[in-house]
């Protein structure tokens, strides 16, 4: 009898056993040796990544930083620039021009403030919207720190404007002199910039951006803490959270500016394909094993021939051949292992043509993805056609032209308007077409642009087909290394005839008024000696014939000085009338309530009696004080004058309402008023509703009243009722909308 070994002792046992864990043993190595060079691979890839996505992020922000600090350093040599802050109060509009390309729609309105830091000068985008933003940011030329205000995330580029002449021989003439600052503030909280930061990056990374030094740090999208790592110099850095995570990221010095770019990547998304990896390895693994363990149970019985045809067949199949099959008629355990050999073999031959089913998918589906990039480009010749159609239908005269002084192409506009074909116009340099005095500032234009500048708005004269000129107000900008320039042109020529015209009505016109002046002069000193003579010769009379005339005589000597004393008044305020309308506007703030109150103080010592003045709080107007006072002066009076009959005479100064463009005073008595059909008369020269008998005056104050409200861009309008008190409106427009 064959003796029977314990199963623990027997080879069926244990060979399996055996042979499983050697197996199991060497997966476990190749599979941690091939996931760790797989991470080492990953992890460096990763580092790599992230280094290049700060250096690219830091790139983009030292270049916009560049570029904007540059274009402010440019605009602030403007004089435009340095006039409006050595003047506040000139003319704004060039400065707001020369600044307007500063300000992007979207973002902060661009500020220019005086060396004392007030604000002179908001300049919004040409279109769109600005966004609001309280906050400002420190005095200090330069790119300041990242602030937060609220849920805003900005920063602030602040460019000193000084009054340095320009260079004369390579050095300045004087020391500066600091005028103020142009203020520039721009959002950095923005979701659709972090998307497409994340986009570009990858997803799953962290992109941001703060100060090297700590303070605000920004993800484009609101404020993040600063990254526990080294934020002043450039590398590779790994640390843990509070949670344990592992982080991966690069941190970027931005050249020219104070912050710092990091990029961080999470180590589990980093390490995900060798996560993947481990999954389908543990996989694979256990099948080999469960299978090497059938297989060795089965050749446990007959180990040596069978041993050696299954080694060599395992020999075969390991050099790729996976066609190859183990033969064995027999059905024993050796036929039996040999059955299930090939079948594994099937399974391995199946799985390798799923992978080459799988390969042959994926590159179908590249395929797909090159008719799509095809289609892409069709799409883009598309819209290549629709912008030639653009450029062939625009009525404004465009082309391309080259280095050379020639025109590359130009549309059909330029036939239109100046009668040269498209070949004529190619054909020669366009240098040929500039009116004589106009070729060394427009040769001087073209340098600066091949040089890579931008023109806003240049005019020359171009030479028509039939030899006459017409002038062209230019916008070109160049193409970077393409050495071509894009230029955009618009025929000013009426604009220019007309400015001219117009230039030439307003010098007659200043002739005219020396003119007027100089006649105003004539008649006050002409009519004034006469003046002189009637009131001399009638005090003269009255002395020397006292005793001899009678009352009557006397009563008439005495309307002739009153009415000749009333002549002259008319006349010198004829002429301050005059006058007031050619006087220049010394516009500033101007506290009105003191204003007011002074005037009333003044006025009321001259009251025949004491006047109740209710006088309320009123706001600040832009204006010019004297001439304001002047109005003031006029309207107290009359109400002082024309309420002397009443036994309580009641005065009123207040603010009635207005609106958003305008703010209202009135003045209020309750004197004798005047009848509204006659209202329209108040305020001509000479127009009186009572005679001189009852109230004195010449009838000139309240329209001295309407052309200083006028003058400062207001209206003046009245209610009256008879022996009800009259109501004098004047209205201010508020700072930002007066003309």
């Amino acid at each position: 009898m064959r003796s029977q070994l314990p199963l623990w002792r027997s080879l069926r046992m244990r060979l399996p056993l055996l042979m499983s864990g050697l197996i199991a043993v060497v997966l476990v190595v190749v599979f941690w040796a091939i996931n760790r060079q797989i991470e080492t691979t990953l992890l460096r890839d990763g580092r790599d990544r992230a280094q290049a996505a700060a250096d690219q992020i830091g790139a983009m922000l030292a270049q916009s930083a560049a570029r904007g600090t540059n274009e402010s350093r440019r605009l602030a040599r403007d004089p435009a620039v340095r006039r409006y802050l050595s003047d506040p109060s000139t003319e704004a509009a060039p400065t707001r021009d020369v600044l307007t390309p500063l300000a992007v729609a979207g973002q902060p309105s661009v500020e220019l403030r005086t060396a004392e830091g007030v604000r002179v000068l908001e300049i919004g985008p040409a279109r769109g919207v600005a966004a609001a933003l309280d906050a400002t940011v420190p005095l200090r030329p330069g790119l300041s720190a990242i602030q937060l205000s609220g849920e805003t995330v900005f920063y602030g580029l602040v460019t000193e404007v000084d009054d340095t002449p320009p260079p004369i021989g390579g050095q300045r003439e004087a020391a500066t002199r600091r005028l103020g600052y142009i203020v520039i503030r721009r959002t950095l909280t923005a979701v659709q910039t972090a998307d497409t930061l994340n986009r570009l990056v990858g997803n799953g990374a962290l992109v941001a951006v703060g100060h090297q030094t700590g303070g605000i740090w920004t993800n484009f999208s609101k404020a993040i803490p600063p990254p526990p790592i080294d934020r002043t110099r450039n590398g590779i850095l790994e640390y843990r959270t509070a949670t344990g995570d592992r982080r991966l990221g690069a941190v970027s010095m931005v050249a020219g500016t104070p912050w710092a770019a990091w990029i961080e990547f999470p180590f589990d998304r980093i390490l995900a394909p060798a996560r993947a990896m481990q999954r389908r390895m543990v996989a694979i693994g256990l099948v080999a094993i469960a299978l090497a363990a059938v297989l060795v149970s089965m050749i446990s019985a007959r180990i040596t021939t069978p041993l050696h045809d299954l080694t060599a067949a395992t020999v075969t199949i390991a050099s790729g051949e996976y066609a190859h099959r183990v033969h064995a008629a027999r059905r024993d355990e050796i036929g039996q292992l040999a059955g299930a050999f090939n079948a594994m073999t099937e399974r391995v031959e199946a799985a390798q043509q799923d992978l080459e089913s799988r390969v042959r998918e994926r590159t179908a589906s590249l395929s797909e993805a090159g008719a799509a990039l095809q289609e892409r480009v069709a799409e883009l010749n598309l819209a290549r056609a629709e912008l030639d159609r653009f450029f062939s239908l625009s009525l404004d005269l465009l082309c391309i032209a080259g280095a050379d002084g020639r025109f590359r192409r130009v549309n059909p506009a330029w036939q239109e308007m100046l009668g040269w074909s498209p070949e004529e116009l190619t054909s020669m340099p366009y240098m040929a077409l500039v009116h004589p005095d106009d070729r060394v500032r427009t040769a001087t234009e073209g340098a600066a642009l091949a040089a890579g500048g931008t023109t806003v708005r240049f005019e020359n004269r171009y030479r028509a087909k039939d030899g006459s000129y017409r002038w062209l107000s230019w916008k070109s900008a160049s193409a970077g290394n393409l050495g071509l320039i894009y230029a955009a042109a618009r025929d000013v020529t009426e604009e220019k005839r007309t400015t001219e015209a117009l230039a030439s009505s307003v010098s007659e016109l200043n002739v005219i008024n020396d003119e007027l002046e100089s006649f105003s002069y004539s008649v006050s000193h002409d009519l004034r000696a006469p003046l002189r003579h009637i009131v001399g010769f009638a005090a003269l009379l009255e002395q020397s014939a006292d005793e001899r005339m009678l009352d009557d005589d006397r009563r008439y000597l005495r309307t002739i000085t009153k009415s000749a004393t009333h002549m002259g008044r008319l006349i010198d305020d004829l002429l301050s009338f005059s006058r007031m309308g050619r006087a220049a506007l010394n516009q500033r703030t101007v506290n009105l309530d003191a204003l007011v109150r002074e005037v009333a103080l003044e006025v009321g010592r001259d009251a025949p009696r004491d006047v109740t003045w209710n006088l309320h709080p009123l706001p600040n107007v832009h204006g010019d004080p004297s001439l304001l006072r002047l109005a003031f002066v006029n309207l107290l009076s009359n109400a002082v004058k024309y309420s002397s009959s009443r036994p309580r005479p009641e005065i009123e100064v207040n603010v009635d309402g207005g609106g958003p463009d305008e703010t209202v005073v009135y003045v209020r008595d309750n004197g004798v008023g005047f009848d509204m059909a006659y209202a329209d008369k108040l305020f001509g020269v000479f127009q009186r509703l009572h005679s001189s008998d009852e109230f004195e005056g010449t009838g000139i104050g309240l329209a001295n009243v309407r052309r200083i409200i006028h003058r400062h861009g207001g209206r003046v309008w009245a209610d009256g009722i008879v022996d009800g008190g009259a109501t004098f409106y004047m209205s201010f427009p508020k700072r930002g909308t007066q003309p």
